[in-house]
């Protein structure tokens, strides 16, 4: 202990977490763990910082903390961070019960769209009083579909299997998880398929669980009217087999089997089932050691891959139950950030897929968001900024396969939809991702401009509010951004009939539009072409999918609630010019 080197001061994440600081500023350990803008020194005791949350989480409106410029050599951007006060916004308080369609109560945190409408209905009491956007009868309510004979076991007889319809289905599976999850090679898996379904005793085979799931999959997003009698047949007969073999020993068919029940559940509107379901795939994928990169090096680049593959799958299934539905992450490790050979090994293998690369980097990106922001209960814009210099990095040399420009509409090919899918999952993703970030300062502009009834005002401190306005812009440019992409995909007809990644960010960026309005900001975006944009992109999947239709009702309500507020704001504006004409003429 005499011989350990000693410091003169620690910085204040250092202090707080008990970590053993190296005194740079920024100090290693804020650098490894990207918060080089966070890397504060102060005179502030260990056990305060460690103390309870500061009443920023509380608070009903944000705040402007002045904090003294800590002497830091960082980069240009933190360095502007640190020399303009900081505004802290609430995360709006709205994580509830919801009753579901057997009546049991199911959490929906504050990330969550529903969590979030509320917000909105909050709004639009204050604006206009209620209509039926705010008496909605099922806003207490969370839409999950029942499946039919859930107690029954499913009938395990053989089943006569045509190849080209197989083919067919598992055709709309890839077009349907297209950038979202990988399990398998897919040449691999056609030269299996031919050999599985003609093979008479393929229900021994252990492999036939993860193939009845695709097939289910494909057979859930390609039925023309709907029916999902045959997916269920798939499903209930794949899911009963990797119940049955799957379930007692982890292995790689347990992770990719319950990654295509979590995605089937999705797809049919069981979104607290699916999270249930996936509790599994994660958990197996921990057993086995896929979250620490470096025990890929074990295997043969064959089976290194499969893991990678999977594991990207895992996180990003993750990264959305968790931000969709507002609970906890289950593949947040932070053990991981403090090793960094093995950040660097999984950098080195994902270089040579630089979409898996970008995708592993934006689940990071929210996972960040989900912990240091809706779990925290506040937003910084000290925090936005840091963020903010990771969408940077993230944004640049994005590969062509995420290049939307090259992905326009043409001609129903499924090779070039498959493409078109894949980046607009994951552009789309981004753009959520932004949303999630400045939703809270978005919530604190308009309440700010509802207050001042479209008046300005004056501010003692005109760069913190105008910080705050560019994150509001940045919530209201992500969602209009995200409508283009999923208009866009509405112009192939082969388009799958169940997409809730999409259906997800569609119902995310309208709330947005609708929310803006009640500050006006329709005056100078079109936020009521974007709404209406929104309206038929999720009246499309509506006739197929229950919670399209549900958000389409939710949007069609909203916008009623904003075409009668800009009535009244116009008939307004109107009364007051005519009183001055009258104090004129008479």
């Amino acid at each position: 202990p005499e011989k350990r080197r000693r410091i003169a001061q620690a910085c204040d994440n250092c202090k707080r977490r008990k970590e053993r600081c190296d005194g740079s500023r920024p100090c290693s350990i804020c650098i490894r763990r990207r918060r080089e803008s966070e890397c504060q020194f102060s005179e502030t005791p260990a056990r305060l910082l460690r103390g309870p949350q500061s009443n920023t989480a509380n608070i009903g409106s944000p705040a402007s903390v002045s904090h003294p410029s800590p002497s830091v050599n960082g980069a240009t951007a933190n360095a502007e961070s640190h020399s303009r006060p900081e505004s802290v916004a609430p995360v709006p308080r709205l994580a509830r019960l919801l009753r579901d369609t057997h009546g049991k109560f199911m959490y929906v945190g504050d990330s969550a769209s529903l969590s979030f409408v509320q917000s909105v209905r909050r709004m639009v009491v204050s604006a206009i009083g209620e209509c039926d956007f705010t008496n909605d009868p099922l806003r207490h309510q969370i839409i999950e579909t029942t499946p039919p004979s859930t107690m029954q076991v499913p009938d395990m007889s053989p089943l006569d299997l045509d190849y080209d319809e197989c083919k067919r289905l598992s055709q709309h599976y890839l077009l349907a998880t297209s950038g979202l999850i990988e399990i398998f090679d897919v040449p691999t898996y056609y030269r299996n398929l031919d050999r599985w379904v003609f093979d008479r005793a393929r229900d021994n085979d252990l492999k036939s669980a993860v193939f009845y799931m695709v097939l289910a999959i494909g057979a859930q997003v390609s039925s023309p009217d709907g029916d999902q009698t045959l997916a269920e047949k798939y499903f209930n007969r794949g899911r009963h087999m990797a119940v049955m073999n799957f379930t007692d020993a982890p292995s790689l068919m347990t992770i990719q089997a319950y990654i295509c029940i979590t995605m089937y559940m999705l797809g049919a509107c069981r979104r607290n089932a699916a999270f249930m379901q996936f509790g599994i795939a994660v958990r197996a994928a921990f057993a086995l050691g896929m979250h620490k990169s470096s025990t890929h090096a074990l295997f043969d680049e064959t089976e290194a891959g499969a893991r990678r593959r999977i594991w990207k799958s895992v996180r990003l299934l993750d990264i959305f139950l968790s931000a969709s539905l507002g609970r906890p992450p289950a593949t947040s490790d932070v053990s991981m950030e403090a090793d960094r050979n093995v950040a660097e090994e999984a950098a080195q293998v994902t270089s040579t897929d630089p979409f898996s690369s970008k995708v592993l980097a934006l689940c990071d990106i929210f996972e960040r968001i989900v912990i240091d922001v809706y779990m925290k209960k506040a937003v910084s814009t000290r925090l936005a900024d840091s963020i903010s210099g990771q969408y940077r990095d993230w944004t640049n040399d994005l590969p062509e396969s995420l290049q939307l420009s090259n992905l326009g509409p043409g001609e129903d090919d499924p090779d070039k939809l498959i493409k078109a899918l894949a980046a607009s999952h994951i552009i789309s993703a981004y753009h959520w991702s932004i949303i999630l970030l400045t939703r809270p300062f978005l919530t604190f502009q308009i309440i700010k401009d509802m207050s001042r009834g479209g008046q300005d005002s004056q501010t003692n401190d005109q760069m913190e509010q105008s910080s705050i306005k560019t994150y509001a812009d940045a919530c209201v440019d992500s969602s209009l951004r995200s409508l283009n992409i999923a208009s866009t995909l509405m112009q192939y007809p082969s388009l799958p009939h169940r997409l809730p990644f999409i259906i997800n960010s569609v119902c995310n960026a309208a709330l947005v539009l609708g929310a803006a309005t009640f500050a006006d900001q329709d005056k100078f975006l079109p936020l009521e072409d974007g709404l209406k944009q929104g309206m038929q992109i999720l009246n499309r999947f509506a006739q197929w999918d229950p919670h399209a239709a549900r958000y389409a009702q939710i949007i069609t309500y909203l916008q009623e609630a904003t075409t009668k507020y800009i009535r009244q704001r116009s008939e307004r504006s109107l009364e007051s010019r005519r009183s001055g004409v009258t104090r004129l003429f008479g």
